[in-house]
C-alpha cells in the first residue's frame, strides 16, 4: 500500500510535534522537593480525604437502607410465618392418615 507524500508529511510533523516537546521536558533535572511540599504528596492526602469522606458516606446509606429493609421484612415476615404455620397445620392433619395395607396384622 503507498501512501501519498502529504500524508507521510503529516505524520511525521505530527510525531515530531508530540515526541520534541517531551524530550525537552525529559531533560529538565528534578530539583528535590520535600515531601510535605510536594505537589503529589497533596493530591494524594486530598484524594485519601475524599475517599474516606465517601466511605463514611456509603456506610450511612448503607446502614440507613438495611433498616428499611428490615422493618419491611419484619411486616411480611409476620404473614408468611402466618401462612406456613397454617399450611404445616394443615399438613399434619393428612400425616396422620392411615392406611390398613401397610399395618401388620398382628
Amino acid at each position: 500500500m503507498r501512501y501519498s507524500p502529504n500524508i507521510i508529511k503529516s505524520i511525521f510533523a505530527l510525531l515530531a510535534a508530540n515526541t520534541i516537546p517531551m524530550l525537552v521536558l525529559a531533560q529538565d533535572t528534578p530539583k528535590p522537593v520535600s515531601s510535605l511540599t510536594s505537589p503529589l504528596a497533596i493530591v494524594m492526602i486530598i484524594i485519601a480525604f475524599i475517599l474516606a469522606f465517601v466511605i463514611w458516606g456509603m456506610g450511612h446509606v448503607l446502614i440507613t437502607l438495611g433498616r428499611h429493609l428490615l422493618e419491611k421484612n419484619k411486616q411480611s415476615g409476620k404473614t408468611l410465618s402466618v401462612i406456613l404455620l397454617i399450611g404445616f397445620a394443615l399438613m399434619s392433619q393428612f400425616a396422620n392418615c392411615t392406611n390398613n395395607r401397610y399395618q401388620s396384622s398382628s
